[in-house]
């Protein structure tokens, strides 16, 4: 019996050590979401990668009447953006817009085709989406409809 009680001795310390190990671990994490509640909320809720590839699959709207696309990166954090050629693969990931930087948002834009800048000016910018939290994107973005017309 002094074998046995020895047994359930180290189980129990087995498991204490678990649960306390659990423990650190699950208050670690409460402190690193806790970090998007105080100020460094615009931080934390704005990370960007230096490198984006998304996937982008477009209308039956959107691809009518030629139309030529790309995308408007931005970051939130300090204000700088770019635009972006999508490169119209059209397969089964959808159509590939690639960027070099920081960037947190995205918005896609349907241009038209006799003009090669990219911009939001009316009768170039045909259409485009709001704006998009990269880190939302899952797999490829889907355009529905028409999206939103260029003001």
């Amino acid at each position: 019996s002094i074998m046995t009680k020895s047994i359930k001795t180290r189980i129990i310390s087995i498991a204490t050590a678990a649960l306390m190990t659990l423990s650190v671990a699950t208050a670690t994490m409460a402190s690193a979401s806790a970090a998007t509640i105080d100020g460094t909320q615009a931080v934390a809720t704005c990370e960007a990668s230096k490198k984006t590839i998304l996937s982008v699959k477009f209308s039956d709207e959107w691809k009518s009447d030629g139309a030529r696309f790309a995308a408007y990166f931005y970051n939130c954090v300090n204000n700088t953006s770019t635009w972006s050629d999508v490169k119209c693969t059209g397969g089964y990931m959808g159509n590939l817009v690639s960027v070099e930087g920081d960037y947190t948002h995205v918005i896609f834009v349907r241009l038209n085709p006799n003009s090669k800048e990219n911009n939001f000016v009316k009768g170039n910018a045909w259409n485009k989406t709001a704006d998009i939290k990269i880190s939302d994107i899952r797999g490829a973005y889907q355009i529905n409809g028409w999206e939103l017309d260029v003001e």
